[in-house]
């Protein structure tokens, strides 16, 4: 499946965005207007060496940059470089969809050796045919930690946090549609720490390779680059579009196109404005931003933190355009006593609608508050309810099933994994029993053979516990 190639027309309020783009040096930041779905490109600006700098001076630019470009009110996107996160590539079953965080939890050992509980895990779907195609992140957690701070500290109001892989896509769909969906296309995406290699083939993501650069180190990189491509199975004479993204390493750039013969293009917006390479990934963020439904919608930051300006809603919308209609008729009727009232009507109209919507603002509140109490209160019924489902298990499992992990999650999702030599059994038992329901596998059952030379069956079960039911044995 093609996972960027379905485009569809998008209709929204949102005039202004922005992307914000954080590495080890430097703070580069992009505007970019939106016009009746046409997106243009306005500037970018970086800020060097801000770590030397306090966090006030910090605001301050971000501040005068909004102001000068007129996005001061739009919604905005943070982009991590490529070069502080892993990836991998993995394939699920296309059922793992509907509860894809969980199905890649149990495999995150097989693709990332070492203490995973260093990172945070995310999953990007980049395609899907007889299987799912999953593209895994890992970023370590004090890295995702600095950058909740910098936007705590910098009092950003931002819509989202994602890569610059993903960013980078979003916008070069935006850029070329038609040159995206259709040609293979390569873009060396720079950061202080080295390249990554991206990509596209008629509009499917088929690689990132991310290659290590020091400053200091002018040994060509021909070698990672023939591993960059044999990776993402082109061969560079066949590739229609080159593209640079990013400011750092001029000298590789350089490189790539006077010693390789790299003929690296740029490419314009909606109103001819050639996108500069240093702007590229931060004009993906602002696009991302634009966009309800972009193509890779993968965003780290918890949706709590998330904040999107206040959007004129469409009923309100609507009820200006009346008023604007009845002042037209106003100034070509004769009657003007009538013409009043109706516009009073309409302004008593308008004054429900926001009474209702701050009613509505302060009911969700309310919910999330009451949802967080509920979440703090979960883990100090976890241990009791997990050791009489324990009970209850071992009292009506067979003889020959063996139990190797059991799970309660979200206060009532109970999850079993184990084996045995007629797992079909077991599920039937699991059924039975009076305080689960909705028993059904969460994966494939599989076999193997004992020392003994005898078949046992790897099972996962998932049910929901009826804790009404269940109160009296806890």
């Amino acid at each position: 499946m093609n996972q960027v190639k379905k485009l569809s027309p998008e209709i929204n309020l949102r005039t202004k965005a922005w992307g914000l783009c954080v590495d080890q040096n430097k703070l580069t930041l992009t505007a970019v207007h939106n016009k009746l779905n046409q997106l243009s490109y306005k500037n970018t600006e970086v800020l060097e060496d801000y770590p030397s700098l306090n966090d006030e001076e910090v605001q301050d630019f971000i501040e005068e940059f909004l102001n000068r470009h007129g996005v001061k009110r739009g919604d905005a996107f943070m982009v991590l470089p490529r070069s502080e996160v892993e990836i991998r590539i993995a394939e699920f079953p296309l059922e793992a969809e509907e509860n894809l965080d969980e199905v890649m939890e149990y495999q995150l050992g097989n693709y990332f050796p070492g203490d995973l509980s260093l990172f945070a895990f995310f999953g990007q779907i980049i395609g899907r045919s007889d299987q799912l195609k999953v593209m895994i992140v890992a970023v370590r957690k004090e890295f995702l930690g600095h950058a909740f701070t910098q936007i705590r500290v910098w009092n950003l109001k931002l819509g989202g946090l994602s890569l610059s892989t993903f960013m980078l896509i979003n916008g070069l769909v935006k850029l070329d549609p038609h040159a995206f969906d259709k040609d293979k296309t390569v873009v060396f995406n720079f950061d202080p720490k080295g390249v990554e290699v991206l990509a596209i083939n008629a509009g499917r993501l088929v690689s990132s390779y991310f290659i290590e650069i020091s400053e200091d180190d002018d040994t060509p990189i021909t070698g990672d680059l023939e591993q960059a491509f044999s990776e993402a199975r082109l061969e560079p004479n066949e590739v229609d579009h080159y593209l640079f993204a990013g400011s750092d390493h001029l000298f590789i750039q350089d490189y790539l196109v006077e010693e390789l013969g790299i003929p690296a293009e740029a490419w314009s917006d909606a109103n001819g404005n050639v996108v500069p390479p240093e702007a590229m990934v931060g004009f993906g963020a602002a696009v991302t931003s634009i966009n309800d439904k972009p193509s890779f919608d993968l965003n780290m930051l918890p949706e709590n933190k998330r904040t999107r300006q206040k959007r004129l809603p469409l009923i309100l919308a609507t009820i200006a355009l009346s008023i604007m209609g009845l002042v037209f008729v106003y100034s070509q009727a004769t009657s003007y006593l009538a013409l009043k009232e109706k516009e009073n009507k309409l302004t008593t109209v308008h004054a429900q609608f926001l009474n209702r919507m701050q009613e509505i603002s302060k009911a969700r509140s309310e919910l999330e508050s009451m949802q967080l109490e509920l979440e703090q209160y979960g883990p100090f019924q976890q241990d009791s309810l997990l050791l009489t489902v324990l009970t209850e298990l071992t009292d009506n499992m067979p003889n020959d099933t063996y139990l190797t992990q059991l799970q309660i999650k979200k206060g009532n999702t109970l999850q079993i994994q184990g084996e045995s030599d007629n797992p079909f059994e077991v599920q039937r038992i699991l059924t039975k029993m009076s305080f689960l329901k909705d028993v059904k596998p969460a994966n494939a059952i599989t076999s193997r053979k004992s020392s003994d030379g005898k078949s046992k069956s790897r099972f996962i079960y998932k049910a929901t516990l009826v804790l009404e039911d269940f109160r009296e044995k806890v």
